[in-house]
């Protein structure tokens, strides 16, 4: 059987589980797109891997620019023509003179918990767990030169527990879209999906790493935890402000205090292993992980960050 002619378009942790997963007597990969260390930084890339690094191949095309403007770029697509693309851990449009390239077409996928075209934009899972949500709609989708407008080939509610990360997340809609692709026949008509039309659109803005500040008066302890989770690795992380310093947490959870135990009326307790409790509303929050240097875990810190 012939393999079918792979390119594969990103530049994160993701993209690095799919090229290892992705069945080689199958698909043969023709080239890795990706951008290098100082586009993914001018860019600020939450997540970058410098895949080149971490993935023993030549077939490599490593751009400068992320909207694939560059002249050798456009060069090399314009030689040759390619069965299937596909793109993961890649936060761009793709341009129309590249996507005519490839006989199949470009594949994504876009996972919210809404369907599309509701929850169209940028960060949509970090949203979906900031917004309390326990499911996502994993919503693989044919690109076109407009951004989450492609029609959707597949798509599959998946469940989000509270104990999993982003991380955790990315890894298994990486798994998903693994799967999906090694099941993949070259000679099937691809079938699409139709789109729900909604009068009024919800449209997610991308986060950053300034985008992780905790306003503690935004938040429950459930609500907290959501953030916390939402911006931990690959993400920058979330973090409170105390003058210049900043306390980034990346793992928190709801501590539950049985019985007559009232922890002598404390709003937080530090730990001997420098993890910590604090109060928020009724709930004590636990950080069991945390980049809070042991010179700055004072109570003098923590009485003006958490009262």
């Amino acid at each position: 059987m012939k393999k079918i002619n792979l390119v594969i378009f990103g530049c994160r942790e993701n993209t690095v589980e799919l090229i290892k997963s992705i069945d080689k007597k199958k698909f043969y990969i023709k080239k890795i797109v990706s951008i290098s260390p100082s586009c993914a930084k001018k860019n600020n890339v939450s997540g970058y891997k410098n895949i080149r690094r971490l993935i023993k191949s030549k077939n490599f095309l490593i751009s400068n620019k992320y909207n694939l403007s560059e002249e050798k770029l456009k060069k090399f697509f314009s030689k040759y023509k390619f069965d299937l693309g596909i793109s993961i851990g890649w936060q761009r449009i793709i341009p129309e003179e590249i996507i005519k390239k490839f006989n199949f077409g470009i594949f994504g996928m876009h996972c919210s918990y809404l369907k599309l075209p509701n929850g169209k934009g940028r960060s949509p899972i970090n949203w979906s767990i900031i917004r309390g949500y326990n499911h996502l709609y994993a919503q693989i989708i044919k690109y076109t030169s407009k951004y989450d407008d492609g029609p959707i080939v597949y798509f599959e509610k998946i469940k989000i527990y509270n104990y999993e990360s982003i991380n955790d997340i990315q890894k298994k809609l990486a798994l998903f879209f693994t799967s999906y692709l090694n099941n993949f026949k070259i000679n099937k008509k691809i079938k699409f999906k139709i789109k729900r039309k909604n009068k009024k659109l919800i449209e997610f803005k991308k986060r950053n790493e300034y985008s992780g500040q905790i306003i503690l008066g935004n938040h429950c302890g459930k609500s907290f935890c959501d953030f916390v989770r939402a911006q931990s690795h690959p993400y920058p992380g979330a973090y409170f402000l105390y003058g210049k310093k900043k306390f980034i947490i990346d793992d928190a959870k709801i501590f539950y205090i049985e019985g007559k135990l009232k922890l002598l009326n404390k709003r937080f307790h530090i730990f001997q292993d420098k993890t910590f409790i604090f109060k928020l509303k009724n709930k004590y929050i636990f950080v069991s992980k945390h980049r809070i240097k042991d010179k700055n875990l004072k109570n003098e810190y923590f009485n003006k960050i958490f009262t």
